[in-house]
Order: C-alpha cells, then structure tokens, then sequence
C-alpha cells in the first residue's frame, strides 16, 4: 500500500510541475495591443501608409495584414501559441528520417502567399460631348492579384507577382498578367542589396508606392497622366515596371537619421524588349529627419528608339524630380515636383520631318490624416489632393488641373476589407472629363 502511495504521489508531482510550466509560457506570450500599428510581411515594425518608410516599397510589391484584425485577435492567437507551446512539453516534437531538428523548429523557407482585389463603381461627367470619351461608367476591376514571396535563403529572396485582371500583352511587351518577376540578394545586411529582373524603376514617391495602402482610388494626374477613355491621351511622369537591376541599401540611425539610396540600369523601353542599344539609368536618393521629415531627389535618361521597321525616330529623354513630406500630427503633407524632357534626336528615318521637343512639368500637394489618427476615427482616414500637369512644345499646349477628395475606412475583423470614396475634379484641358465618382472595395489576403 506504502508502495502505491508514493507511486500516486510521484505521478500528481509531474502533473502539478506540467501545468505550472504550462502556465508560465502562456503569462510570457501575453502581447500588448494597444499599440494599433499595422503588421506588415516584410517589416512587422512599419505602418500601412509609412511615410517616413526609407526602403519604400515599389507598387504593390508585398503582402499585408489588416492591423485592425491583427489588434482584434491577436490575444485568440496568442493563446492558441501558448497552449500548443504547452502542449510541446508534455508532447516533444518527433523527428521523421526525412526532417531534422532544424527544419522542425524553424519556418524560414516558407512561401509568402499574398493576394488583393480592387473592384469599383465609377461615374463621369465629360466636360464635352465627344465619342468614347466619358461614356464608359459602371462596374470595374482593378487588381485581381496573386503573388508569392519565396526565401531561398537568409540573404537570397524570390519575388513574382500576377494580375488577371490585365489585358493580353501587345507586340511591345506592354500589359499581359506577369508584373513581378525578380531576384533580391542583400550583400550587406540593409546597407547593400541587388536586385534583378522585372522591377519598378527608382522613381518620384507617389509612382513608388502601392495604390493598396493610399486613402486615394489613384495616383495624381502628375503620375497616371490621362487615359484615352478620360479625354485626349496624355503621358503621365511616373516609372513604371521595367526589366533591369536595382542597386540600393539603407543606412538608417533609428533616434535622429536616416538615407536611402537607390541606383538602377535597364531595358528603358516600356515593355521587357530593348529596341536600341543603349540602357536607361535611374537614380534617387531620401534623406530622413527623426520620425518629422522627408527628402528624395532623383533623375533619369534614357534614349530610346520608337516606331516600325519603316519609319522610326530617336528620342532622348531626361527627367529630375523631388519630393518633400512633412509629419505634422495628425496630418501628412506631402509636396513633390517633376520636370521632363523627351527631345528628338536626328530625323525620321525615311522622312525629312523632325518631331517636335516636348517639355512636361508637374506639381502635386497632398494632406492626409495619418495612421494613428485612423485608430481614433473608427479606422478612417480622409484625405484632399490638388495638382498640375503641364505639356508644352511647338506644336501643342496642355495642361490639365486635378483637386481629389477622398475617404477610406476599414471594416473590423479577421479579413482585411476596405472601401473608398472619392470625388474628383479636372479642369484646364477642355477634352477631358470635368467630374468622377468612385466607390471602390478593396480585399487583400
């Protein structure tokens, strides 16, 4: 009986000594959410819309969750963490012969699968009563994305990224449902990486951000330019995705200072094929103050060749810009200025007609409510921008003035949803649309 006894009390020992180690993982996993701050797949630390982000982010390049379904259900998660954590002292991990403890234990090597969806509603009110233009409102998809986010290694990451919602690819590459496809090595930890393949260009802030983490349905006028659809076609300022290598690194003193900088090579051509046999060169560089202000400078050239086999032209085309951002709590101010040139260079091969030089100048003023005065507005952000695109040469004069005011608000819960509402104003150019509304709803996974 003596010996039963103790057998009884051995085996309630272990079980008080279990519950109580249990207990300890699940009070050291607790996590503080009063913080509100979105959690992103490539930087936990960063906001949604960081202004103050040095290694900014090309469009639409990266995976994020809802901060407000990470603040919601982070302690369930949490919990779940600790009991399993629990759960792993009274049940070790077992190793199979085809695993080892170190693929066990660690995740690293996982894909990062990420998707969104951008549908909207639009109404337009041509200024003129022209053909095809303004015509064309009701329902439209935007973004129909997949992409995934491959570590090869500690230092080598894959990217590739898809949109169906995209048109076939015409004869010069542009379009088609490939938009990412690229190779990142770091060198040197933050400070140098490389990166090769079809990639945004450095370029103007607003042309380097997603359009998924802006308040607005769109980029400016100074941007996008004009679609045929809106009125008489006009060529915005941004980079767009192109196939090439990009330099860059950060040296970044978290309390007071911060530089970026990036340097890029490629095709220059607007889709994937070189027509000429010369490159195109992009650089920029950022400059930030504390958590308060923001600088970027940059320029590229490119000289490229246009046209058929028949008759086709050079062109040179050289462009500077600087941007200028401002936390002013609880706004946003953002400033940003492009200057564009794209001259001729000999004649039309096969014609004695020299096209003429063209000059593009545009500004932009935007003012946002930032991320943290959302968590306060039930997750809404409000936002007012104004701004000029400007085309002159000898031939033909544009220029087209654009004001935009737009609200987003987050839905709570586990899945990020969102929608936007938008009103938009053009004036200056008589061929293009006067008024546009747009309802959009965005979902990312």
């Amino acid at each position: 009986m003596l010996k039963s006894f103790a057998y009884m009390v051995i085996t309630l020992s272990y079980m008080l000594a279990y519950e109580a180690q249990a207990q300890e993982v699940i009070e050291e996993n607790v996590v503080d959410t009063s913080t509100g701050a979105d959690i992103l797949l490539e930087n936990p630390q960063k906001e949604v819309d960081n202004t103050f982000d040095n290694d900014i982010r090309a469009e639409d390049s990266g995976a994020r969750v809802s901060g407000d379904a990470a603040n919601d259900n982070v302690n369930h998660k949490v919990n779940r963490e600790a009991l399993s954590s629990a759960k792993e002292l009274v049940q070790p991990v077992v190793l199979t012969p085809e695993s080892n403890e170190e693929d066990a234990l660690t995740s690293e090597s996982q894909w990062q699968l990420f998707g969104a969806l951008r549908t909207a509603f639009v109404q337009r009110w041509p200024a003129l009563e022209r053909p095809y233009v303004g015509h064309d409102d009701g329902f439209e998809l935007d973004q129909a994305r997949l992409g995934v986010v491959l570590p090869l290694s500690k230092s080598l990451e894959g990217f590739l990224q898809l949109d169906f919602s995209r048109g076939a690819p015409r004869e010069d590459g542009v379009g088609g449902v490939l938009l990412d496809a690229s190779l990142k090595a770091d060198i040197i930890e933050n400070s140098l990486w490389l990166k090769i393949g079809q990639q945004f260009m450095p370029g103007p802030l607003e042309s380097q951000r997603s359009r998924r983490e802006m308040v607005f349905t769109n980029r400016s006028v100074v941007s996008s330019g004009v679609n045929a659809r809106d009125g008489y076609a006009l060529l915005g300022t941004g980079t767009a995705r192109e196939l090439g290598l990009v330099l860059g690194g950060t040296f970044d003193n978290q309390q007071t200072f911060g530089l970026n900088y990036r340097l890029g090579i490629s095709n220059g051509d607007l889709g994937t094929n070189n027509q000429d046999d010369s490159f195109a060169l992009y650089a920029s560089l950022g400059l930030r103050l504390k958590d308060i202000a923001l600088l970027s400078i940059g320029a590229h050239q490119n000289a490229r060749r246009l046209g058929d086999a028949i008759i086709q032209r050079r062109e040179a085309e050289r462009q500077a810009f600087a941007d200028l951002e401002l936390k002013l709590y609880p706004f946003v101010f953002h400033s940003g200025y492009v200057m564009r040139e794209v001259a001729p260079v000999g004649a039309f091969v096969g014609s004695s007609v020299e096209d003429a030089a063209q000059q593009f100048r545009g500004w932009v003023l935007r003012l946002i409510t930032d991320q943290a005065s959302a968590e306060r507005l039930w997750r809404t952000r409000f936002g007012a921008r104004m701004s000029e695109l400007k085309l002159d040469n000898a031939v033909l004069s544009r220029d087209v003035r654009e004001l935009a005011i737009a609200v987003w608000h987050r839905f709570k819960g586990e899945i990020d949803q969102s929608v936007r509402l938008e009103w938009l104003n053009r004036q200056g150019d008589p061929g293009v649309i006067t008024h546009q509304a747009t309802v959009m709803y965005q979902l990312i996974f």
